[in-house]
């Protein structure tokens, strides 16, 4: 399997499977990302929570609803969450259940098949201190560092982890409405990529981008005027809810 950098050089634009393929699976599951895989996009994005003892899982919410309560993960140990039954619908009809998996598991799954966006939804709290440090060792051990590029919204979150290991290519999601530029979170966390939402994508930080030598991600793009707007301005990757709708637009 190539590098990220190879891959992202060698593509004009990278589509990425926000949460897995989401057609008739659920959300950041493992069966969303086999599906994604199937329908050959080229690389997936997940979101990942912390629990009570230190597990890394794939998930969105920082709650689960646990007999019609709704409680944080980080108050929870993975012990109370790993027999969690989230159910979807197969094609026959029938229902069928899957768990929320830790994001061990799913790389080692999915490893040398497809490039992953990991999100870490946490902001920087005192245990991230003990975490991100484990999740880098996780991936450098595992031979992973050029199979995914870790996100955030929180700069501490990014800065801790290009300040532990500057090999772990990392890229910061834009505050919406924040008005701060690709190179000022460059300057502050050291990252390779700069990500927004389609929508707040703009020629200002494109060229601020391109002159700091930063490649840019978009979210949400779910249509072909979205789709049109970020290959004019040279996105590296797009971030969708509908994958195979957008390769036949680029088709």
């Amino acid at each position: 399997m190539n590098g990220f950098y190879d891959i992202v050089n060698s593509k004009d634009i990278l589509i990425a499977a926000h949460r897995g393929n989401l057609l008739n699976t659920p959300e950041n599951t493992i069966i969303a990302f086999e599906k994604a895989v199937e329908a050959g996009v080229d690389m997936i994005e997940l979101d990942v929570q912390f629990t009570k003892d230190n597990k890394i899982v794939v998930f969105h919410n920082d709650d689960l609803v646990i007999n019609n309560n709704s409680v944080k993960l980080l108050d929870l140990n993975y012990d109370d969450i790993k027999n969690y039954k989230i159910y979807y619908n197969l094609e026959n009809g029938q229902q069928a259940y899957t768990a929320i998996p830790l994001l061990k598991d799913v790389l080692n799954i999915f490893k040398g098949k497809i490039y992953f966006i990991v999100e870490i939804k946490n902001f920087f709290n005192e245990n991230s201190v003990k975490i991100l440090p484990e999740l880098c060792d996780f991936i450098i051990n595992n031979n992973l560092q050029n199979q995914l590029t870790i996100t955030s919204f929180d700069i501490k979150t990014i800065s801790l982890i290009k300040k532990y290991n500057s090999s772990l290519l990392t890229a910061a999601i834009y505050i919406p409405n924040s008005n701060i530029l690709p190179s000022e979170y460059k300057y502050k966390t050291n990252c390779d990529a700069f990500i927004c939402d389609i929508e707040e994508l703009s020629n200002e930080f494109v060229i601020d981008a391109k002159n700091n030598n930063m490649f840019i991600g978009v979210y949400g793009v779910n249509d072909k005027t979205l789709l049109d707007k970020a290959l004019n301005n040279n996105v590296k990757f797009i971030g969708t809810d509908v994958p195979n709708e957008i390769k036949c637009f680029l088709k």
